[in-house]
């Protein structure tokens, strides 16, 4: 570098990017975005690629994935109906996987007075 000859230019405004003609863009035919899948490398340079699943392996994956938060909100319903009826309720633990206690509480609060 003499006497600053190889610099870059200096942009006209702070959030303008200072370009160099070193840095070229690649060129996309028209209708082409650039948020498509991802292809493969070729040449074997870089980090290797995400070895990819069976599709039984995927699709299991996916409902798992799907069916964790009905079976966390069923886990809390049964845990709070337990805490609930022997904790605070004073009941006995036997009665709470009774259906008959459950159908008299309903009754309790949805009974017409």
């Amino acid at each position: 570098m003499i006497n600053g000859q190889d610099r870059p230019k200096a942009p006209a405004r702070e959030t303008e990017p200072v370009r160099t003609e070193t840095a070229a863009r690649p060129v996309r035919p028209a209708g082409e975005s650039g948020t498509g899948a991802k292809r493969p490398s070729e040449g074997g340079s870089g980090k290797p690629g995400k070895p990819r699943r069976h599709p039984a392996v995927r699709a299991l994956l996916r409902t798992l994935r799907a069916a964790i938060v009905p079976l966390l909100l069923i886990a809390a319903l049964i845990a709070g109906l337990y805490i609930g009826y022997t904790k605070l309720g004073g009941g006995s633990p036997d009665d709470v996987w009774n259906w008959e206690t459950w159908k008299h509480m309903y009754d309790l609060i949805f009974a017409e007075s």
